[in-house]
Parts: structure tokens; sequence; C-alpha cells
């Protein structure tokens, strides 16, 4: 069981319990009260259930990821392909790979690919696509097969016990199987662990990237 201490208002903490059903109150205790805004600290304690195959699929990532960042990690750009669900977990680990690693990179809907994207497509651009056994991951297998018809670099995030990646992706990476609204949660963290690892790789401070602030105090 993991616990996250934050200080939040009352309002942002009951949108937050009702967006979240994982998540629920363990303890609440009033602070200071301000003219404009009571402020509380709260617990909230997350414990989601995962199940020893699951820690295992987990597990079994992170040496998989190393090789990977070591092969990747002279790559100037990368690109992300994601549909329906996957496109924003796409632009997060673009974002992550450039935040951290300073490698170039960029998310895409994979139902924009042929506008543009494609034409960046060569033997020497790894394209990662987020690509769970879910309604859409017939297309998205679709946009790979575009990919490796121009010599592109696959690495493929899908669902555990899918092989059929195997003859099309170069690399493929494979999470639990969880409901479709979940999959954002568990293709993410092969994502965070690709850019942490590439970023290792190439000697930077993944603790204090360059140029980024905690907090933004101007516009």
């Amino acid at each position: 069981m993991q616990s996250l201490d934050r200080v939040a208002s009352a309002s942002f903490l009951k949108k937050l319990l009702e967006s979240n059903p994982l998540h629920r109150l363990q303890t609440c205790r009033d602070a200071r009260k301000h003219d404009a805004v009571q402020l509380r600290e709260v617990r909230v304690d997350c414990d989601p259930p995962i199940s020893r195959k699951e820690r295992r699929a987990f597990n079994a990532l992170a040496p998989q990821i190393k090789k990977l960042a070591r092969r990747y990690a002279a790559a100037t750009s990368m690109m992300f392909i994601g549909r329906a669900l996957g496109y924003p977990i796409a632009m997060e680990g673009a974002l992550k790979l450039k935040e951290i690693s300073y490698i170039h990179a960029e998310g895409y809907p994979a139902a924009e690919m042929k506008h543009g994207p494609i034409a960046l497509v060569d033997e020497s651009l790894p394209v990662v696509f987020v690509a769970p056994t879910d309604a859409v991951y017939h297309k998205v297998v679709a946009n790979m097969q575009e990919v490796k018809a121009r010599s592109g670099q696959i690495i493929a995030v899908t669902t555990e016990d899918n092989t059929e990646l195997d003859r099309l992706a170069d690399h493929v990476l494979r999470v639990p199987a969880v409901p479709p609204l979940l999959s954002p949660i568990v293709t993410s963290i092969p994502l965070q662990l690709l850019a942490y690892y590439l970023a290792v790789q190439r000697g930077c401070d993944v603790d204090r990237p360059r140029n980024l602030a905690k907090s933004v105090t101007v516009e």
C-alpha cells in the first residue's frame, strides 16, 4: 500500500475522490482557515489490486528496456503513436522522453499518421506504438505495417500473451491485461521507463532536467 500526502482545497478533494474510485479518504483534519479557501490536509491511500503475475510482468520490463536504451541512446528523434486512449499516452511518452533525455520526440494520433508524420519514417527512426489489445488494436496494427514497409524501427507496447506483434515489431514490451479504461495506467509505465533509461544511458541528470522549473511564477 502506498500513501500520498497532499494539501488540497475541499472542492479539489471532492473532485479527486469522485473521479477516481481507487482512492479513498483515510483521514482529514482541519488546518488554517483563510478568507477565500479552507485548506485541509488529507491522506489518500491507493491500494489498486495487483496480482503476482502482474508484478512479474512489470519487473520483467526493466532489463528489457535497459537493452533498448543502449541500442537507441544515439537516436536524435523518436515518434510515439497511439489511437483512442493510447493517443494521450503516446503524447505523455514523448513529453517524458524529450524532458529528461533531450531526444526530440513527438506524439501523434495514429489516424493522422498519413497526414505528415509518415514522411519522417526511415530506417533510423524508432517509432513507439501504444497497442493494447482493445477495440482499436487492429487499426494500430495497420499503422505498424505502414511503418514497417518504410523500414522504421518499431517498439510496440501491447498486452501480455499477444504474440501477433512478434513478427511485425522489432521490440515488444508487454503489460498486464486490464479493463480498457485502465489501459493508460499500465501502458504508461514502459514509456516512463524508456525515457528514464535512455536519459541515464546518455548521461543526463534525470533528477534535474535542464531548463525546467518546479513551479512557474511568470506568464
